[in-house]
């Protein structure tokens, strides 16, 4: 090993590519507010800046705008990032989002020339520095998360720095590299809790270190135990606030029920994030670096292979624990297992062999890195219709200035009904208040009990999530204003009228109808798939779609629509309960290419007679082309209908 000179510059080098490969990552994402993948987590630590801004910096006091727990304090990892954030957003006078990405950006790209300086003490090679550099900027999951809002990419960074500290340490036997080693890593355990691994892993080698030399380190042992008393300093807080005013944040261990359950938790996670992980060309070059590590090795260990072991160790007991996070939440990765193989990363790359060839390939492979982390990050911030987190954030901009024009207060409490997010939509809103996270009969009742003031809803939701769920809901409220994403509701004090649910959802003018109804002349022209039956206990004319039919009334049109929301109301009876079938809607170009689809799934909610059923239909503007609605039948149920109708607006 050898210390990194001060006239190193190579780093400079590396700064020029990480500007460049930022640019090229970030261009289009950079400005957005939490987005996308884990919006919903961002969201809440968006907050916490956001907070901090709102109860004067009072550090000890984290809060959110979610009243679901006392005042929005909440306990919570030790907030320093979201505490910067807010007084760099003070400083310069502005709540933009751009100032927490940047930030965490910021941190990556310091991060990233210590990644440069850890490489080039083992390999003195400017080149394989900047290579293994480039190399962890643009593993996927990082990329990703280095410039967004959660502590799990500054953490990593912090880390790496701690460990750049370390092993100068190790190198010069000079305690202030060792004290500050403990300053990083002690940061970013503090920051993100499962970075308290590589404490322990310090504390570990320094165990060893003292075994092997037989002697006692008297200092660094202090040091040691300063840092693990103020990591359980916080601990406690953090217990206190969550028994105190309660958590917005995961405060249990989430293991597998069983060893049968964790293998195919792990197979799960390995088929959803394995190329998310690292993609190929990252996989390529951990290949050639171990087939060069295994050819010219020596027989010596190394104090990198030693810390990899320790951390891997310790991660796989951690994610033994927290098992099931780990399917839905890959940043968790990021906590665990990118710096232990990063270490070998680095430890494999002392062995790489000087040859002109090797330069090539690794700038091959590493063009290739940079080329599909950049395709996986186009696919993290791709729109998709089952993201509901994501529509709810594009239906809720500009909300405070709905909000504000119908008078409603800043301090007024607001309750967001298919929020998705315990945050999102009240920051958007810029109001406290409560959001509910998912629909359905026992989960909406209780929410009208809460102390809110207005209750604001998608529209998109209200009729297939909110009206379906809560039959009385339009019995309950009054519509005072909206857009056409979402409506603002008061308590409907009389309950005596119910509310249409055109009103509801502020339809001012329709400007196509197609309907049908079970009694009266059907245009076939528009309507196919139609059976009519008698029924025998009402002695009276149904629609029938019996179990061996998979499609149901079908209305089809090749109009081209200024409007582009589809009501459908329907009357319909199931005769299963727990079986699904599906409102669909479609779009086909003149070549008969699917360009849009839309379905909703409907199961039994325990009516048994016949009910009013609504969804709406968001249709893309500019599509132009077939339009089909229909039921599918897919799981071959019978269903009775009445009546169906399309309303375009």
């Amino acid at each position: 090993m050898q210390t990194v000179s001060n006239k190193d510059y190579g780093v400079y080098w590396l700064l020029v590519v990480l500007l460049l490969l930022s640019v090229l990552f970030y261009h289009n994402t950079i400005l957005l507010p939490p987005s996308y993948i884990h919006s919903w987590t961002q969201s809440d630590r968006y907050a916490l800046s956001l907070g901090f801004l709102e109860n004067g910096f009072n550090f000890l006091k984290p809060q959110t705008f979610n009243l679901a727990t006392t005042n929005g304090i909440t306990g919570v990892d030790f907030p320093l990032q979201e505490y910067i954030v807010a007084l760099l957003m003070k400083l310069l006078g502005t709540t933009n989002p751009l100032i927490f990405r940047l930030y965490n950006l910021l941190i990556a790209i310091i991060g990233s020339c210590y990644v440069y300086k850890l490489f080039k003490i083992f390999t003195t090679s400017n080149f394989i520095s900047i290579i293994g550099s480039v190399f962890v900027f643009t593993l996927p999951i990082v990329t990703y998360y280095q410039a967004g809002f959660l502590p799990s990419s500054t953490s990593f960074y912090l880390t790496i720095i701690g460990y750049y500290f370390y092993f100068s340490y190790t190198k010069n036997n000079k305690i202030r590299y060792f004290n500050m080693a403990l300053f990083f890593i002690t940061i970013a355990a503090l920051c993100r809790t499962p970075f308290v691994i590589y404490l322990v892993a310090v504390l570990v080698q320094v165990i060893y270190g003292a075994t092997k030399s037989k002697k006692f380190f008297i200092k660094h042992f202090v040091y040691l135990t300063i840092a693990f008393v103020i990591v359980i300093l916080w601990a406690l807080y953090k217990n206190y606030l969550n028994k105190m005013y309660g958590s917005q944040f995961l405060t249990t261990l989430r293991p597998a029920d069983s060893f049968t359950e964790l293998f195919h938790t792990t197979i799960s996670v390995l088929y959803r994030w394995c190329f998310q992980t690292f993609t190929i060309f990252h996989i390529t070059m951990l290949a050639l670096l171990f087939y060069f590590f295994k050819l010219y090795k020596n027989k010596k260990g190394n104090l990198l292979s030693l810390l990899a072991i320790i951390t891997l160790i310790g991660f796989i007991i951690y994610y033994i624990l927290m098992a099931q996070q780990f399917i839905d939440h890959e940043y968790y990765l990021l906590d665990c297992f990118y710096i232990p193989i990063i270490l070998l990363l680095i430890y494999w790359s002392t062995y790489i062999p000087k040859r002109p060839q090797v330069k090539a390939i690794s700038i091959l492979l590493i063009a290739g890195c940079v080329t599909m982390s950049y395709n996986v990050q186009l696919t993290k911030y791709s729109p998709t219709n089952w993201d509901k987190a994501e529509i709810a954030r594009k239906n809720f901009v500009d909300g405070d200035i709905i909000l504000d024009k119908l008078g409603v207060k800043k301090e007024d409490i607001i309750l967001v009904l298919d929020a998705y997010s315990t945050n999102a939509p009240l920051i958007q809103l810029k109001r406290k208040g409560y959001t509910l996270i998912k629909a359905g009969y026992k989960n909406i009742a209780p929410v009208f009990n809460l102390p809110y003031d207005y209750m604001v809803v998608q529209n998109i939701f209200l009729p297939s999530e909110i009206i379906y769920n809560y039959p009385t809901f339009l019995s309950k409220v009054v519509r005072v204003g909206g857009n056409e994403n979402f409506s603002v509701f008061k308590r409907n004090a009389l309950i005596k009228d119910t509310l249409p649910i055109e009103d509801a959802l502020g339809i001012a003018a329709i400007d196509t109808v197609y309907k049908f109804e079970i009694g009266k002349i059907i245009d076939t022209t528009i309507w196919q798939n139609i059976n009519i039956v008698m029924d025998k206990l009402t002695n009276s004319n149904v629609g029938l779609l019996s179990s061996s039919q998979e499609f149901g009334p079908t209305v089809t049109t090749s109009n081209t629509y200024t409007k582009k929301r589809l009501l459908l109301k329907a009357i319909i009876k199931l005769q299963e309960n727990n079986k699904e079938f599906k409102f669909v809607t479609t779009i086909e170009d003149k070549q008969g290419k699917l360009i849009y689809y839309r379905d909703y799934a409907l199961i039994n909610n325990e009516q048994k007679d016949f009910f009013k059923y609504y969804c709406l239909f968001d249709i893309p503007e500019k599509l132009v082309g077939k339009l089909k609605c229909y039921i599918w039948n897919e799981n071959k149920i019978e269903i009775e209908y009445k009546k169906m109708e399309l309303l375009f607006y």
